[in-house]
């Protein structure tokens, strides 16, 4: 039997359109693929680009950021299936494409991640991504592999990211709202 999608499906909204939180929420809890786009900073909105892929398992749900890294402002999600924090690749970003804000939605609230973006940093230093990876075991290792709310695990995560990626730019900050 055929179930016709409900008005938030994804599959319904129009590239570079205005998207609602509301829309974003409940893409976080009903599907299995990132969504994104880009912050239109004079009008106040969250313009929708693109969709990833279906997540398999073990396999991340990235959205193809070709599009958005025309942006300085950004922004896609976590859906409920995937872990809640943001990826060395997603950290990675803001310095790679002169990212000055990327916000990544998730089922517990949202990163704001932000850095001034007057400097391009192509690789990450191998060292620099060791400790992330150290970093980010720790929070997996603490959350039920990603998937449950433990604010302490959060707290830290922020403190150490913050922390580490200031030695790299002193602008580089990371939040959870």
């Amino acid at each position: 039997m055929y179930n016709k999608p409900n008005k938030f499906s994804i599959n319904y909204y129009t590239k570079s359109k205005p998207i609602s939180i509301t829309e974003i929420r409940k893409s976080i809890d009903d599907d299995n693929f990132e969504i994104c786009g880009y912050i239109d900073k004079v009008n106040r909105k969250f313009i929708y680009i693109n969709r990833g892929e279906p997540k398999k398992t073990k396999e991340k749900a990235s959205c193809p950021f070709s599009e958005i890294k025309k942006h300085k402002y950004s922004w896609h999600t976590h859906p409920s299936i995937s872990k809640y924090y943001p990826s060395t690749t997603d950290l990675w970003k803001n310095f790679k494409y002169n990212q000055e804000t990327m916000i990544i939605f998730t089922r517990y609230g949202m990163w704001k991640i932000e850095y001034d973006g007057k400097t391009k940093y192509n690789k990450i230093p191998q060292e620099i991504n060791d400790k992330i990876k150290k970093i980010e075991k720790f929070f997996y290792d603490n959350t039920n592999k990603g998937r449950d709310w433990n604010k302490e695990a959060v707290d830290k995560y922020k403190k150490e990211i913050n922390e580490l990626l200031k030695l790299t730019n002193k602008s580089f900050n990371i939040r959870f709202i």
